[in-house]
């Protein structure tokens, strides 16, 4: 099966790890000519790279389903905030969170956001 690898930081890769974040969320970066999220199905595999220790997980994930959404509020709206952000209660809080990282208020409205649910992780 085709394995993505995506970065991640370490304290949301934990979540994904204790099942309590079940989504996995990206706005493409049109600086990463690797990924191309139209090919991305279900039945693939994901593992994490950590950001900071740049390590890459042994444990990879399977892809439950992709999703593409025009925006940031609709992708909450749709598939919830808690499988998102596990500490997170209302939309408005997970808007924000988004929108704390300027990269993701200019490329949301070039490219939308992606949503992959995740399966267990071996």
């Amino acid at each position: 099966m085709l394995e993505w690898i995506f970065p991640i930081h370490k304290t949301q890769y934990e979540l994904i790890k204790l099942g309590s974040k079940t989504i996995y969320t990206r706005i493409p970066d049109p600086n990463n000519e690797y990924i191309s999220y139209d090919l991305i199905e279900k039945g693939h595999y994901i593992r994490f790279k950590l950001t900071i220790e740049k390590e890459l997980v042994e444990n990879r994930c399977l892809i439950r389903y992709i999703h593409h959404y025009d925006t940031v509020e609709e992708l909450l709206t749709y598939e919830g905030v808690k499988p998102i952000f596990p500490g997170i209660n209302t939309i408005e809080e997970g808007v924000q969170k988004y929108y704390n990282f300027s990269e993701y208020i200019e490329n949301e409205s070039k490219y939308g956001i992606y949503a992959i649910g995740l399966s267990y992780c071996d």
